[in-house]
């Protein structure tokens, strides 16, 4: 499969709700987690089992499917997109860029690669949208909570209730 054949499908797969994480609100199997590729950390591909768990909104990766103690966590909120591009040695990648890190993401094949983007991608816009809902609703009750204070101190109410606490 080609980058833009899996493109293609990643599209269907957000079209059509059609994926196989559909029936779960926790996806989770097997990627390949490339390392930071930093002065003591290796750039190869590892296998990792990953688990995404809807409650916390994260998305961990443990050593393998028994494992209990996560090897790393990464906050979907923190997530800001969510890339399908050619890697290194002919391998298409995904990766998912936060804040504080890169990471690089791969698959066994190319459409469970498929399924993890679309889910995924599901996932962060579902995630955009609850923090621009909620920001809107910070931003409305500040107003009411404002003018209502601004009620209070012209109409007078709140000179009177802070001198009768004084």
């Amino acid at each position: 499969m080609s980058l833009v054949t899996v493109q293609k499908r990643v599209k269907e797969l957000m079209q059509d709700n059609d994926d196989i994480f559909q029936s779960t609100a926790n996806p989770l199997g097997y990627l390949l987690k490339a390392g930071e590729g930093g002065l003591f950390s290796s750039s190869a591909f590892k296998k990792r089992h990953f688990r995404y768990n809807d409650t916390l909104s994260t998305l961990s990766y443990f050593a393998d499917q028994d494992a209990t103690k996560a090897k790393g966590t990464i906050a979907m909120d923190k997530i800001t997109s969510v890339e399908l591009l050619n890697g290194k040695d002919d391998r298409i990648v995904f990766k998912l860029h936060t804040p504080s890190r890169i990471f690089t993401l791969a698959a066994e094949t190319e459409e469970m690669l498929a399924q993890w983007v679309a889910k995924l991608t599901k996932i962060v816009n579902a995630t955009e949208t609850d923090k621009t809902a909620l920001a809107s609703m910070k931003k409305q009750s500040s107003s009411g909570r404002r003018k209502s204070f601004i009620s209070r101190l012209t109409s007078g109410k709140y000179s009177k209730r802070r001198s009768e606490q004084c």
